[in-house]
């Protein structure tokens, strides 16, 4: 994978127009052009949208360093107030002309660890604050949202380049990382979803062994990777 610049740019362009009209000699009288003025200001007047976004249970991950040389994070409750962070800004806005939260991101040295890209992403937290607490396969999990890619760097030959959308990523217990000896929690996502020459495509992750262990299927080289699906194929 190489690494990307998700960039969307909203330009919101507002004309004020300043109409002058001359009342007649009656006070209180209304011309015919008073009123024509009147509904062309109602037309022209924009329509904003807020995103209807419930970000109580999610923290975002931005592609930049905190003072401990680590991701800039930010959780509940100060994610509530990003479009009025000076640090969140650049990355984490709100297009009110869609009624959506833009993300952006570009190629940076900060990466949180095991990953050598950066990314502005927003990660569930069932406990507010708590990386720990999360939802198992059997008991499952359901999200539905809309998510557009509007624009993405391309390599030296042209060519876009290719652009992680959501993942599914494993996270071991602190009991099933202490027994293989793991000196962190990281465990492979189990499911990726990414932009890539026009198409969005998935991977997911499968048991080599259907018979392994409990313990070999905590290890990353007991999965692998199915070949790409292709969900918007005409």
């Amino acid at each position: 994978m190489k690494h990307f610049r998700k960039e969307i740019l909203s330009i919101i362009l507002i004309v004020f127009i300043s109409v002058n009209a001359t009342c007649q000699d009656k006070v209180g009288s209304v011309s015919d052009s008073d009123v024509k003025v009147e509904k062309r200001k109602k037309k022209r007047k924009k329509k904003y949208k807020l995103p209807n976004i419930d970000l109580s249970h999610w923290k975002v991950t931005l592609p930049i360093k905190n003072d401990a040389g680590k991701p800039y994070e930010i959780e509940p409750p100060e994610i509530f107030d990003f479009a009025s962070n000076p640090v969140a800004k650049p990355y984490m806005y709100i297009d009110s002309t869609k009624g959506a939260i833009v993300f952006h991101a570009m190629p940076t040295k900060s990466t949180t660890r095991n990953t050598k890209y950066s990314r502005s992403e927003l990660r569930e937290q069932m406990v507010p604050g708590n990386n720990n607490v999360n939802w198992t396969f059997a008991q499952g999990g359901n999200l539905k949202g809309k998510i557009q890619m509007e624009q993405t760097t391309k390599d030296a030959e042209g060519k876009y380049h290719r652009t992680i959308i959501m993942q599914i990523h494993g996270r071991l217990t602190n009991e099933q990382r202490d027994l293989i000896g793991q000196d962190d929690n990281n465990a492979p996502p189990i499911l990726k979803i990414y932009w890539d020459k026009g198409k969005v495509r998935v991977k997911t992750k499968v048991l080599k062994n259907l018979n392994a262990s409990n313990m070999e299927l905590l290890h990353e080289d007991a999965w692998e990777m199915t070949k790409d699906l292709v969900l918007n194929k005409k």
